[in-house]
């Protein structure tokens, strides 16, 4: 299909890497490779313009390559999901600075990992619902949290929601409204807050989780 979402994946297990070949196959997903981090540049892979680059945690963070500097050296900006295999992950922050779309574990099954995809496809976040985040205290641009008072009820349920870590479709299930809907109330949501991007929402969430008095 001319419209499937083309995905590089740089893992350096050939089993993972033939996994997730396999999880992929006869779905509208395209991979246009697989490579390890000694066998394939960064450039390389910039260069097939793939819609999602899935690269694993450790790698991801001792190299240079990530949604920033690929975009800084292309017009064409894929979104990335981190492969780990730790349940708790200590810097969510910067990931999410760094650009980063998704977080799914080295165990996840064939559904969850077409479950970050679409969502990633879709310009949402996805992180494994059994990932643990430990928060530090030095999130940028930290808001007032007084500015939760300009929310509507069903504003602040929509960020409840969020807390949890869910995609836009499975907040939609939560609270029995639309896709639509969830984007629209998220998009006031950062409005009100004057928060700019998917990103700045999250960590705002993140950050003033127990001041704002949102349970997971």
């Amino acid at each position: 299909m001319s419209d499937d979402q083309t995905i590089y994946i740089r893992i350096n297990e050939r089993l993972i890497q033939d996994l997730m070949s396999s999880y992929l196959k006869d779905e509208d997903f395209r991979v246009l490779g697989v490579g390890q981090e000694d066998t394939v540049s960064e450039q390389d892979i910039i260069d097939l313009k793939p819609d999602i680059i899935i690269d694993e945690y450790q790698q991801y963070q001792n190299s240079s390559f990530s949604a920033i500097t690929v975009s800084a050296k292309d017009k064409h900006s894929p979104a990335f999901v981190i492969l780990d295999r730790f349940e708790v992950l200590s810097n969510l922050q910067s990931l999410i600075s760094d650009g980063i779309s998704g977080v799914l574990l080295r165990n996840d099954d064939k559904d969850t990992l077409l479950k970050c995809l679409d969502a990633v496809s879709k310009g949402e976040f996805y992180f494994n619902s059994y990932l643990q985040f430990e928060h530090t205290n030095n999130f940028a641009n930290e808001r007032n949290i007084n500015d939760i008072q300009q929310l509507t009820s069903r504003e602040v349920e929509v960020l409840q929601e969020m807390t949890k870590l869910k995609s836009n479709e499975e907040i939609a299930q939560s609270l029995s409204i639309s896709h639509k809907t969830v984007k629209n109330h998220r998009y006031r949501i950062g409005k009100k807050l004057g928060l700019s991007g998917r990103g700045e929402l999250l960590r705002y969430i993140l950050r003033n989780k127990k001041a704002l008095n949102l349970s997971t």
